[in-house]
């Protein structure tokens, strides 16, 4: 097991590490983070540095969030392209989100589930 730290070095989670023959993986890394250098686990360390994927590493589940709780995001493409902000609301066990530009739209609602600071969204395309 290995601790899973940020550039900065908030720590973020553990992963586990197996070496198969000259391989070593990593698995059970926490939604939201990747590891883009995986030469770092061949030193086999007690901590490997991760990277947000594109969505947020400051994530926290939704049902450690009180209820009537609102925050603004940043809505993003899935190409990470900043597009504008919007304000997610807590109520009732619900995550809803308001104000996001009239031209995009949220597909993966699942994602307001880990009260993210950025949230991935997709034009609308005219028909």
């Amino acid at each position: 097991t290995v601790n899973l730290v940020t550039k900065d070095g908030q720590e973020v989670g553990t992963a586990t590490l197996t070496k198969n023959n000259n391989q070593v993986s990593i698995s059970n890394i926490p939604s939201g983070y990747e590891v883009k250098d995986t030469s770092q686990l061949l030193q086999w360390p007690d901590k490997v540095v991760v990277e947000s994927n594109g969505t947020s590493n400051t994530e926290v589940p939704v049902n450690k969030i009180p209820n009537g709780s609102s925050k603004t995001v940043n809505l993003v493409t899935k190409g990470g392209q900043q597009v504008g902000t919007a304000t997610l609301t807590k109520t009732n066990n619900q995550v809803n989100i308001s104000n996001i530009p009239s031209d995009y739209e949220v597909v993966d609602t699942t994602q307001l589930l880990q009260w993210p600071e950025r949230v991935v969204v997709v034009k609308i395309t005219q028909v």
